[in-house]
């Protein structure tokens, strides 16, 4: 009867049979040499009761060879090896996020503090106008004041303004480029021009700066300012400058990545132009 199952012995079985189930050496052109053969989408009952068989007998011959077979095969990279090196750069860029949005916070927070002495420098410029065309007089340290405010202000917010994006860039190609583009000339920009150009500055900026404390020099105007207050904002805004790029960078790979959403590369004045076209939506909406 067709349902009788009986065991078929291992030596009842001719010779090419025993030679087809023999267990294939593992190697890099056989990859497959593991695996376990999969049953057919539509078997008869005979070609499932040959696979069967088939199975039972190479789980003998495996057994048998296991020990050898260990010996022989050189050990092969894991199947999710490079799955596990991308979860490696995806766990230094999320612990690298939270020293990012610190730089950030700090930036962010010395650019508002920064841009208040625009007001101190109107004041002062508004001043010293005043009192020479009244009082016929000025003074050499009051107009060097506003040129280390105006210093103050341009260096020390420079962080600030690469963290909001507002720097200087040819917005007509830039705009007109995908994200993913734009992310990628961001890596290569700050990568390769960015962060070599301020550590030029640091390195010249430090002796710049040291020379100047040394003799405490001042300025070649009479009743002028110190110099060496005016040059350490050299050594300062590049350095501040430099961390805000490497923050910047963190950024731009972890948004590459799809760890954080792309809301970095929104300028104000895509904000704008999504604001009035939200604007004209409206109003077409009203007038129908």
């Amino acid at each position: 009867m067709q349902g009788v199952r009986r065991k078929v012995p291992f030596a009842a079985l001719p010779n090419p049979a025993r030679a087809s189930i023999r267990p294939r050496r593992c190697s890099a052109e056989n990859p497959k040499a593991r695996q376990r053969p999969r049953f057919a989408p539509k078997l008869s009952i005979d070609g499932a009761r040959a696979v069967r068989i088939k199975l039972s007998l190479q789980s003998r011959a495996s057994g048998i060879a296991r020990s050898g077979a260990a010996k022989e095969c050189p050990a092969e990279p894991a199947a999710g090896e490079g799955k596990r090196v991308r979860g490696t750069f995806d766990e230094i860029l999320q612990a690298l996020l939270p020293v990012s949005r610190g730089i950030d916070a700090f930036n962010q927070r010395l650019g508002k503090w920064v841009s208040w002495l625009i007001l101190a420098m109107v004041l002062i410029s508004a001043t010293n106008a005043t009192v020479r065309k009244v009082f016929d007089t000025s003074s050499n340290a009051w107009l060097e004041l506003q040129w280390v405010l105006f210093s103050m202000v341009f260096l020390l917010c420079s962080p600030w303004t690469l963290l909001v994006n507002e720097h200087i860039r040819i917005d007509i190609v830039n705009n007109a480029l995908p994200k993913p583009v734009r992310n990628i000339i961001d890596v290569v920009g700050h990568a390769l021009f960015l962060l070599p150009l301020t550590l030029l500055m640091i390195v010249t900026g430090l002796p710049f700066f040291l020379r100047s404390y040394e003799i405490n020099e001042q300025s070649m105007n009479a009743g002028g300012l110190p110099q060496w207050p005016a040059k350490s904002l050299v050594l300062l805004s590049f350095s501040l400058l430099f961390v805000q790029g490497i923050s910047e960078l963190v950024k731009r790979l972890a948004i590459m990545r799809g760890l954080i959403p792309d809301t970095a590369t929104v300028t104000t004045q895509e904000v704008l132009v999504e604001e009035a076209k939200r604007l004209i939506e409206d109003i077409k909406v009203e007038t129908h």
